[in-house]
């Protein structure tokens, strides 16, 4: 349904204007549209690799790493309480 609303928009776009605005407009539409799935896809790309983490109860945090069980902090890590 959006898809088809796109083209319907694009075709006015290109029916109503000029032919430079019509091409900038179109452009500007459709690199939108790129990145507007590009955005859903990693953001569907990542909650599936940190659900896959939770369901084997993998910290979602890497910034620790643990061993047997227990969080080792490594020595190299700031303190942010000063």
């Amino acid at each position: 349904m959006s898809a088809l609303v796109f083209v319907a928009l694009l075709l006015y776009m290109v029916m109503e204007f000029r032919a430079t605005p019509a091409i900038i407009s179109v452009v500007i539409l459709s690199i939108g549209l790129v990145f507007i799935v590009s955005t859903v896809v990693h953001s569907a790309f990542y909650w599936r690799h940190e659900k896959t983490k939770a369901d084997e109860d993998i910290p979602p945090f890497e910034g620790r790493k643990w061993l047997n069980g227990e969080s080792v902090v490594s020595q190299s890590e700031l303190s942010t309480l000063v």
